[in-house]
């Protein structure tokens, strides 16, 4: 289970400020990454920005109680600090004013994620969607969602709809390789991910789950190259070391 804080902040918020969506380390063993994100602390600076913008966003809904981009402000800065019930409230009182909000549904959503209500989650996501079926965010929100509850099929859906709207959409094509891994489509898994190699050359996860792939296929050759792809990006990626040195033991 992925702690709540980090959950929220790994899904994509749309906002004045939004963070990058980095997924977590894979295990030494020949398996493909989890659907789990990480990102860094913050520092002591960035967190009493934090409590400014709360105070900013809050003084801004007593001047203009009617305003919900201030209530919408208000519930983000809440999130990026962890009080979500409170970003709940300033979510819900936003589309309050304003109901048929897409942006601030997506948010909700990240809030009730967060927080473990999955289910909560998926109906602000989906909310999102019917208000703006083009709502790219939304979607892919919507398949991590979905991959953490273990609705596999949902899922991939939702990250295909995402790549429908942006063919370009990184992290949805990587996550979709990650999940056909996860299913066992193999084929499937490696040409979806050599799709975000295109987009971006130096993702270094792409590389080391092509590695892995290719070497559950048997394809030795394309298995060391990718791990090497890996190093060369980050010599201290112990990970990649150690499946390299794995896959020239067993083959």
């Amino acid at each position: 289970m992925i702690p709540p804080l980090k959950y929220f902040r790994a899904l994509e918020i749309a906002s004045i400020t939004k963070f990058p969506e980095n997924l977590a380390q894979s295990s030494v063993t020949f398996t493909l990454l989890v659907l789990s994100c990480y990102i860094g602390e913050y520092t002591t600076m960035q967190f009493m920005k934090l409590e400014t913008d709360i105070s900013i966003y809050k003084k801004a809904t007593e001047i203009n109680s009617a305003d919900p981009e201030a209530y919408n402000n208000l519930g983000v800065a809440y999130g990026h600090q962890g009080k979500l019930d409170e970003a709940v409230a300033a979510f819900q009182s936003a589309l309050t004013i304003t109901p048929d909000h897409a942006m601030v549904y997506n948010n909700l959503g990240n809030a009730y994620a967060g927080q473990g209500k999955l289910d909560e989650a998926i109906t602000a996501y989906q909310q999102a969607i019917g208000i703006d079926p083009n709502y790219t965010m939304a979607h892919y929100n919507l398949g991590i969602v979905y991959g953490n509850q273990g609705q596999l099929d949902e899922a991939i859906t939702a990250y295909q709809q995402a790549i429908g709207i942006d063919p370009n959409y990184t992290m949805a094509h990587y996550n979709l390789g990650i999940l056909y891994g996860k299913q066992g489509e193999l084929d499937k898994a490696v040409s979806t991910l050599q799709k975000v190699i295109k987009i971006d050359p130096d993702h270094i996860k792409t590389y080391y789950n092509l590695g892995v792939l290719y070497g559950n296929q048997g394809q030795l050759d394309k298995a060391i190259f990718a791990l090497q792809k890996v190093i060369e990006i980050d010599p201290s990626h112990g990970t990649a070391h150690e499946v390299l040195q794995m896959l020239k033991e067993r083959f």
